[in-house]
């Protein structure tokens, strides 16, 4: 504890001062609690060092500004390793997304925990299989459609190579003068 001494006109400064519970002497700050007792009249002033009464502030601010950067050190943390969580099979999908885009159609393997990011990539991987399956089909049709033109022109050519083989037939025979072998020729091409 610490006294001190205030001499009569110190008192009687502090009665009239409404100060708001603080006042100066002796070059320092003192915090003044003033009471009045009912039954004898007398007031009674205590007076404390500010001082005193902050000097546990310093550890109490010092209690809540680490605990609160831990706490944004953590959340840092947590954060940037959820985002990777995250974005990293969503990058790994995009990149597969840009090779499909070439040309080059491939299944992703899913690497991911989340659910949302499976049901992408199953969702991606079943669109893959799909578009192959289409691309194979269409394939299969294009070569099926290929053969039968061929065929169908093997068809065209077969009549007009026997055609002008019996022409060739008849202008022969008439020239050789056998007349009645080249009518039967020409009855047949014409048949």
């Amino acid at each position: 504890t610490s006294s001190l001494a205030i001499q009569q006109e110190d008192a009687a400064a502090l009665i009239d001062d409404d100060s708001g519970g603080t006042v100066r002497l002796n070059g320092k700050q003192w915090m003044v609690v003033k009471q009045t007792s009912g039954v004898t009249g007398w007031t009674l002033y205590i007076l404390t060092p500010v001082s005193r009464n902050t000097e546990g502030i310093s550890v109490l601010r010092t209690a809540i500004v680490i605990p609160a950067l831990l706490g944004f050190a953590l959340y840092l943390l947590l954060s940037l390793f959820l985002s990777t969580v995250i974005t990293k099979p969503l990058m790994q999908l995009r990149r597969t997304m840009r090779v499909t885009r070439l040309g080059t159609l491939k299944r992703v393997e899913n690497v991911s925990t989340t659910i949302e990011i499976k049901e992408l990539y199953r969702t991606y991987n079943n669109m893959v299989e799909d578009i192959n399956n289409l691309i194979k089909l269409v394939y299969e049709k294009e070569i099926l459609q290929s053969r039968a033109e061929l065929k169908a022109l093997q068809a065209q050519v077969n009549p007009h190579f026997l055609f002008n083989t019996m022409e060739a037939l008849y202008r022969s025979l008439n020239q050789r003068g056998e007349r009645e072998l080249a009518d039967f020729v020409i009855t047949l091409s014409e048949f």
